[in-house]
């Protein structure tokens, strides 16, 4: 978790890096075992959202 995060924060702040590593490891997860996948738009829109206050 730290190195992933240590990786963000050369693009990102602290906490937008922290929440953007929750996030990678929640989809992860939810990819695992979720028989139906989302969509890349739903991901992109995440990602979106967290990162515009980071601007």
């Amino acid at each position: 978790m730290r190195r992933s995060r240590l990786l963000l924060e050369q693009h990102f702040d602290p906490v937008t890096a922290r929440q953007l590593d929750a996030l990678i490891e929640g989809l992860t997860l939810h990819r695992s075992l979720d028989g139906e996948p989302h969509s890349r738009e739903l991901t992109r829109l995440a990602v979106t959202r967290l990162t515009a206050a980071s601007s």
